[in-house]
């Protein structure tokens, strides 16, 4: 008897804590509604949304906007490729290009690195963020300047800028300190003062 009450105690505290955790992302998605395109699966939060307002203006999806949008996939779906030719640059060295690759039965998303990194830098994000989505569900990446590919046969494919990514685990950036957003309200956010109040 004690265990059954012990289970349904568990049970309830887990619901109202779902609960308050969904309301308090609805109030969030009030205050940033741009900045998530479809469900979080509980891996955002304000922070999250707020910080993807600090390089470029919200304002609703399209093709043609630089806004930032966190998009969140099946973990299973996505892929991580250092994408390389594996020769050297003459300055550099060997380099490799930063993508992750989310094949859904909707669409293709593919999320490409600005510029590539030192080869050894790139296989090292590629393993955190092989320990960041194990045993996980979901993940959500954040990308800028979507864009369709050029090839009309390829209808199913957007392009984005990698911005970064989110599990229930860890966050992993290409800029450094993008995925906490009191470094970036310390580096020239441009979030206004009264939204981001909550956070100081």
């Amino acid at each position: 008897m004690q265990k059954a009450v012990a289970a349904l105690i568990g049970v309830f505290v887990v619901a109202t804590s779902t609960i308050a955790a969904q309301s308090d992302l609805n109030s969030a998605k009030a205050k940033y509604p741009y900045s998530l395109i479809g469900e979080d699966f509980g891996i955002l939060n304000e922070a999250d949304l707020a910080a993807n307002t600090c390089d470029a203006q919200p304002q609703p999806f399209s093709l043609a906007s630089d806004s930032l949008y966190w998009r969140c996939f099946e973990s299973k779906e996505v892929k991580f490729l250092c994408d390389s030719s594996g020769a050297a640059d003459p300055n550099e060295g060997v380099m490799g290009l930063i993508v992750l690759s989310a094949n859904t039965k909707a669409g293709h998303h593919d999320y490409i690195a600005r510029r590539p990194w030192p080869i050894a830098d790139c296989r090292e994000f590629g393993r955190t963020f092989a320990a960041a989505i194990k045993e996980t569900q979901h993940l959500c990446i954040s990308g800028s300047s979507p864009r369709k590919s050029a090839d009309p046969r390829d209808t199913r494919t957007t392009t984005w800028n990698f911005e970064k990514y989110k599990s229930s685990k860890h966050c992993g950036s290409y800029f450094e300190g993008h995925c906490d957003l009191a470094y970036q309200l310390n580096h020239g956010c441009k979030v206004t003062q009264a939204k981001v109040s909550a956070f100081e």
